[in-house]
């Protein structure tokens, strides 16, 4: 009954994650996945934190694990910040009625 209270489970996307680890990260909370050398991991479905489950405990029973997300593509890209800031500042602007 309370699980039908409580809804379905919803997994975050790699973005919500993210969010949500630098918030963990600014309240002063550790986090491994938020190390140096777990930098381009996973972090949504991280095999790491799968094996050690068992030593707590703590067993798989009421969904399935989410789909692995495919790895953050290299920055090697060329970007020009400066134009992506600027097509943000006039749509913004445009959609705020404002001169840009």
């Amino acid at each position: 009954m309370l699980s039908k209270d409580l809804g379905r489970v919803t997994y975050l996307s790699k973005n919500e994650t993210q969010e949500l680890l630098a918030l963990k990260q600014q309240w002063g909370f550790k986090d491994p996945r938020l190390e140096k050398s777990m930098e381009n991991c996973d972090i949504c479905a991280n095999d790491v934190f799968r094996t050690s489950w068992g030593n707590t405990g703590v067993s798989r029973s009421a969904f399935d694990p989410p789909p692995a997300m495919n790895a953050a593509p290299s920055s090697s890209q060329n970007i020009d910040y400066e134009a992506v800031v600027k097509a943000v500042t006039e749509q913004v602007c445009k959609e705020l009625g404002l001169s840009a």
